[in-house]
């Protein structure tokens, strides 16, 4: 590509010197296109909205939402983080596992455990988090039954999770809108696990309203959250991102800056380890949809 933008979060510095404690989201925009699309074993071409996502820290393992069949697919990439290298079908969950279409997804980074995050996006409703086992490592034919850990009561219409790289902190970030601007109360639920990377071990959370933190909330979306270490200047940082923004907060979720490029894309997923974002995109009509991963670079 002869025009290559990144994602980039850095210190705020230049004259006057800001705080050190601001953080500036800034030159956001595509930098991979997949163009190989992605066999139907993974996003049949009767999908024909956008599902949660999940490449494992090497690159080669593609979990996605298949809506149609209700269940998670997974294919390998045949070249780590190469979203133009062939995916190979591997399997899927068992039938049965979801009554419901997950908003976001995840697992714990030895493939021991899986993540689905449950949120209406009609009427407003409580959020929920599951977690399953799986008795081989990133094998998902070999889940359990997803079970119920977490239940925020609030009303909200989107919702993200994350960990952090410990396993022993757990965030999960709601809005009640999914559009129109300065109409969503965005709230924060931290909690501690006393078991890293079980939430069923997580006590009480931490409620924090950060709607003012959102410091442009033209579009207040929420579809992804993930925990950066050491990622500016050896601080730790949240990103969230929904369709067309992304916010970076400080660590305990206490500052904010902002920057968006107004793409209009939304972030599903996020890869702490290799300073990646990427997302599901489509192409062809209703009934005949082509499906492909993006992927955006992370440039710290």
């Amino acid at each position: 590509m002869s025009n290559i933008n990144f994602f980039r979060v850095l210190q705020s510095g230049g004259t006057p010197t800001p705080p050190s404690s601001t953080w500036e989201v800034e030159d956001i925009d595509l930098n991979i296109i997949g163009t190989n699309n992605l066999p139907t074993s993974i996003l049949p071409s009767a999908q024909s909205t956008r599902s949660p996502s999940f490449i494992d820290a090497s690159g080669i393992k593609l979990y996605a939402y298949d809506s149609v069949n209700s269940k998670i697919n997974h294919g390998d990439f045949a070249t780590s983080w190469n979203v133009n290298s062939t995916v190979t079908y591997q399997e899927s969950s068992p039938s049965g596992r979801f009554n419901f279409v997950p908003q976001g997804i995840g697992f714990k980074p030895d493939g021991t455990k899986f993540y689905a995050l449950k949120q209406s996006t009609g009427t407003a409703g409580d959020t929920f988090l599951y977690q399953s086992t799986l008795s081989t490592a990133w094998d998902i034919s070999t889940m359990s039954t997803l079970s119920l850990e977490i239940q925020e009561t609030e009303s909200a219409k989107c919702a993200a999770f994350t960990l952090s790289s410990d396993g022993l902190t757990l965030w999960v970030i709601t809005g009640t809108s999914r559009s129109g601007a300065n109409t969503s109360t965005i709230k924060s639920h931290k909690y501690t696990l006393s078991t890293a990377w079980d939430i069923s071990t997580a006590g009480s959370s931490t409620v924090s309203d950060i709607t003012s933190l959102w410091v442009d909330e033209s579009v207040p979306l929420i579809t992804s959250l993930d925990f950066y270490p050491n990622a500016v200047n050896g601080n730790n940082i949240l990103i969230t991102g929904g369709s067309g923004f992304a916010v970076a907060f400080n660590n305990d979720l206490t500052t904010s800056n902002f920057q968006s490029d107004g793409a209009g894309y939304s972030l599903y997923a996020a890869s702490t380890e290799n300073l990646y974002i990427f997302q599901t995109s489509r192409t062809g009509t209703t009934g005949n949809f082509n499906w492909n991963i993006q992927l955006y670079n992370l440039n710290f």
